[in-house]
């Protein structure tokens, strides 16, 4: 299944998130107006998010979403884990 979610993030930018899923996240790509650096972080990100079960418990997988990027010092500019993961959610309800 397919799903896709976009939020305009409070301070106002934009995140998009496109999930391929079944039982598990098979791909998940982010896009938006956001800034991230270095500018793979955000593909160290989706890795990270790849494989989770789609009945994630949402806060817990924030607080591991939040130490990844600050252990990995990513600098994420418009946006946060917590963002990135209630966007997914909203991507994982959106089915196509």
């Amino acid at each position: 299944m397919h799903g896709e979610a976009t939020e305009k993030v409070p301070g106002g930018k934009l995140l998009r998130i496109k999930v391929d899923y079944e039982d598990k996240i098979n791909t998940v790509v982010i896009t938006g107006d956001f800034f991230a650096h270095p500018e793979e972080c955000i593909q160290k990100i989706e890795q990270q998010i790849t494989g989770l079960p789609v009945d994630f418990k949402e806060k817990k997988f924030i607080e591991c979403l939040s130490e990844f990027i600050e252990r990995n010092e990513y600098q994420l500019i418009g946006i946060d884990a917590e963002a990135i993961i209630r966007v997914l959610k909203k991507a994982l309800e959106q089915k196509k």
